[in-house]
């Protein structure tokens, strides 16, 4: 492929092209630019001192140097190995990432809004492998990249990024992101999940978002799942997928909280809500036999999701409740759609009948879950 020619590519193309070389990260390119080496007792030290950060500064410096004045995207991709490598490293010491990362991260800053797309994308990468809150800035910037080649991949590293920071993984080395942060954050997400077209990235915007500890970052993210139905509403989008994993990260962080012992009583409400509506399009679309072969998995994991959120409901909000409680994973199984929809609608009920998450102490009546 000629450098001249890359930004014909399409970015599933450059993301698979990303996702392979990052496979193989951490070994050298054969072709091997000479440049500064960081030995093992830095990168395992205990402690940094000035000849160590010396060290450090200057092996970053020079590879992102590389990465800026690069003439091929070979050039471009072994400067970005070099600077994932000391990461990738077993015996990396916090005491050294904890100097590395601010190191790459200042240096690298500027280089998210280099004209080449190229150049955007592995720095975001590099990005991605930095378990630090002092990514957010750079995070944000490529949250908002559109460039029409490389722009969807830039979005899915960036995003990426802060899911991998947020989930408490960079305490030690540089703390998860503080509050200010994920309003910053937050308030980028959720201008660009409404309208994003890519289900990778939007997958990745779900765990961001699900990293976030703000209160704000779980009302936005039922807000956007329960806009984004519409799309499913006629016929069931590619985008399903993505908002799978919305749904099961909310379902899976609600119910650790509640093993802690936190109060998810409004949470839940509210989560049931958004449920109640999936189910009713998913087993409405399942019934008409519009789901393709290859949405028919999604579609199942979000009854599935869906039946649990409707039981623990129950089990929440009104632990007295002794009706039944209808299965909608067996129809499922036996693909007897009919049925699926009738125990999906005497959950959540029609226009004509209230359903059990109405009749109950959940409290939750149809006109709020309805689907127009």
């Amino acid at each position: 492929m000629g450098y001249s020619v890359r930004t014909q590519i399409g970015w599933v193309h450059a993301l698979l092209l990303a996702l392979l070389v990052v496979g193989s990260s951490v070994h050298a390119y054969a072709q091997g630019v000479p440049g500064p080496q960081l030995p093992g007792n830095v990168v395992g030290a205990d402690q940094i001192g000035g000849a160590q950060q010396t060290a450090i500064d200057e092996y970053v410096r020079f590879w992102v140097g590389q990465m800026n004045a690069a003439k091929s995207p070979a050039a471009i991709a072994e400067a970005r190995t070099k600077l994932v490598q000391p990461i990738a490293n077993p015996l990396s010491s916090a005491a050294f990432k904890a100097a590395y990362y601010p190191s790459v991260i200042d240096k690298i800053a500027p280089l998210v809004k280099h004209k080449d797309p190229v150049v955007q994308m592995n720095v975001l990468i590099v990005v991605a492998h930095l378990r630090t809150n002092k990514i957010s800035d750079i995070a944000i910037e490529g949250l908002q990249i559109k460039n029409a080649g490389f722009g969807r991949a830039c979005r899915y590293w960036a995003a990426k990024a802060i899911a991998d920071a947020g989930q408490g993984a960079g305490a030690a080395v540089g703390g998860v992101f503080i509050p200010q942060q994920e309003k910053k954050i937050l308030d980028v997400l959720k201008n660009l999940m409404v309208t994003e077209k890519s289900d990778y990235v939007l997958e990745q915007m779900y765990l961001a978002l699900g990293a976030l500890s703000l209160d704000d970052a779980t009302s936005e993210a039922l807000k956007i799942l329960a806009t984004r139905l519409s799309q499913h509403h006629k016929k069931i989008e590619a985008g399903l997928r993505a908002d799978e994993k919305g749904l099961s990260n909310l379902y899976t962080r609600l119910t650790i909280d509640d093993a802690l012992g936190k109060d998810v009583k409004p949470r839940l409400r509210e989560l049931t809500k958004v449920a109640a509506m999936y189910l009713q399009v998913i087993a409405e679309q399942m019934q008409k036999k519009q789901v393709s072969d290859e949405m028919m998995p999604v579609c199942n994991d979000i009854i599935e999701i869906g039946g649990k959120i409707m039981k623990m409901a129950i089990e929440k909000l009104d632990p007295t409740y002794s009706g039944s409680q209808p299965d909608l994973m067996g129809p499922v199984g036996t693909g007897n759609f009919t049925e699926l929809l009738f125990n999906v609608q005497l959950w959540t009920g029609t226009k004509e009948t209230p359903g059990i998450i109405s009749k109950s102490k959940v409290g939750i009546p149809y006109a709020d879950v309805e689907v127009k």
